[in-house]
């Protein structure tokens, strides 16, 4: 088939959440022998544009790198756009023409990832499949003592979500969760889940694992983002002053993109170690002995707790946080949404390293069971077939 896909990032195995599953439905597509063209925002074109080449031989994939448009703060145009269109800026002009040139000439169907690619797509909805991470009427409901500021960007989201959500007619989404708040949106949608998981060639698991440091309880994820930024202002306030308590040698490190930044009032903190933006993400994971993680509220697969899993961290969370996995509690992790359990459940892991094993070998098993790129590649395969069906 002939199948032209647009990313909002690149789809770089170990970039954004987003580009795990763009990494390996580009791979997978192409080695089923399709003809794939991709079109890809980026906020670093020229490394992206040098990552992506040696991850994808131009010689053998077609992906085309473009900068997001200039930062609409600057620009009154750009800033009307973005209220009419939230994160549309993310696509800028010589990417709009030059997909909509290779539209033109044919294609069999059009693949957009994320809710935001809908701005590039909505002229040809009826033979494209837009497939969802997590949806912004969920991970932004509730909260309290919120700015006017915060209040607005959450209307226009979900008033943009509800709108590009009625375009399309087949839409694809991580968890069932997300496909039965999507029906309700849309109740004409075609609507199928497809979880897209990890490349678990990627992540080397130490079936038997020792260190010589004090027990290390952590938080790995980007604090560009709603839920990530609830779980840890959990644990900072609620769960780790009694942990501490409890385990009095134990270290905290909390890692991902913007966590200095949405975290300062912690960064003196003898006891937290606070990092962002680091080039490599693995040796953080086995540099912690429990990932806990338990947001206020997050749609979705979270892409961090099953890189915990692949690689064999033990995991402490809520039901949010497992999200799509089938993980059953006190066999594959911890899961509640209590806070006094929380706590005793990374008590008793930190304390425990026997325990850990346990959990981290069932993880481990759980998502090789679940992750296969050649079934996820088929089931789009599915949805490709019947969009063909359409006419443009």
């Amino acid at each position: 088939m002939r199948i032209v896909m647009v990313f909002p990032d690149p789809p770089l195995p170990f970039g954004g959440a987003g580009g795990r599953e763009y990494y390996i439905l580009l791979k997978g597509l192409v080695e089923r022998g399709h003809r794939v063209t991709v079109f890809c925002g980026s906020a670093d074109a020229p490394a992206h544009t040098a990552e992506v080449a040696h991850v994808f031989p131009p010689d053998k994939y077609d992906v085309r790198i473009y900068p997001h448009a200039r930062n609409p703060r600057w620009n009154l145009c750009a800033r009307a756009m973005t209220v009419l269109r939230p994160y549309s800026y993310m696509f800028n002009p010589d990417l709009r023409r030059d997909l909509q040139e290779e539209l033109d000439l044919g294609y069999d169907a059009l693949q957009l990832n994320q809710l935001w690619t809908g701005w590039v797509g909505m002229r040809y909805a009826r033979r494209a499949v837009l497939h969802l991470h997590y949806l912004f009427s969920i991970d932004l409901s509730g909260g309290e003592n919120l700015s006017w500021g915060t209040r607005l960007r959450r209307w226009m989201s979900c008033r943009a979500e509800r709108y590009l959500l009625a375009q399309f007619q087949t839409i694809g989404t991580l968890t069932q969760r997300l496909a039965d708040h999507v029906q309700v949106l849309n109740p004409d949608a075609s609507v199928s889940v497809i979880s897209t998981g990890l490349d678990l060639s990627l992540y080397e698991f130490e079936p038997n694992q020792t260190y010589d440091r004090p027990p290390t309880l952590g938080l790995i994820g980007g604090f560009d983002w709603e839920p990530t930024i609830s779980a840890a202002d959990r644990l900072l306030k609620r769960l780790w002053p009694e942990i501490k308590k409890q385990v009095p040698d134990a270290k905290l490190r909390i890692v991902g993109r913007r966590a200095r930044q949405e975290l300062v009032p912690w960064l003196d903190r003898p006891d937290v170690q606070i990092e962002e933006d680091v080039p490599d993400i693995k040796p953080y994971f086995r540099a912690i002995d429990v990932m806990l993680y338990a947001p206020r509220v997050g749609s979705g697969m979270k892409v961090k707790i099953t890189e915990s899993m692949a690689l064999g961290t033990a995991v402490v969370t809520n039901a949010d946080g497992v999200e799509g996995l089938n993980a059953v509690d006190g066999v594959h992790a911890d899961v509640t949404d209590d806070d006094a359990k929380l706590i005793a459940a990374a008590v008793r892991l930190l304390k425990d390293p026997e325990l850990r094993q346990r959990r981290r070998i069932e993880a481990r098993k759980l998502v090789e069971s679940l992750f296969d790129i050649r079934r996820t590649v088929e089931e789009f395969e599915v949805l490709y077939k019947r969009v063909m069906q359409n006419k443009a």
